[in-house]
């Protein structure tokens, strides 16, 4: 098992409810859901998780980045 299968959501911070019409099965709804943002192990990086639910994989994944909220 690698990191990103490891991921959690945690707090929910942001999401969207959206409607997908799939040209096989018509409309879906489909909802966007961004977590909080986490220091990765080791410090210096953060990410925030996200998650994508009603089409497709629904693991949990992740933007990285180098700045974060200091104030």
């Amino acid at each position: 098992m690698d990191a990103m299968d490891r991921l959690e959501l945690g707090v929910v911070i942001a999401e969207r409810h959206l409607e997908y019409n799939d040209p096989d099965s018509g409309m879906r709804s489909v909802q966007a859901l961004l977590g909080s943002p986490v220091e990765s192990v080791g410090g210096g990086e953060w990410y925030c998780p996200w998650q994508i639910l009603g089409i497709g994989n629904e693991k949990v994944r992740a933007a990285y980045g180098v700045d974060a909220c200091n104030s």
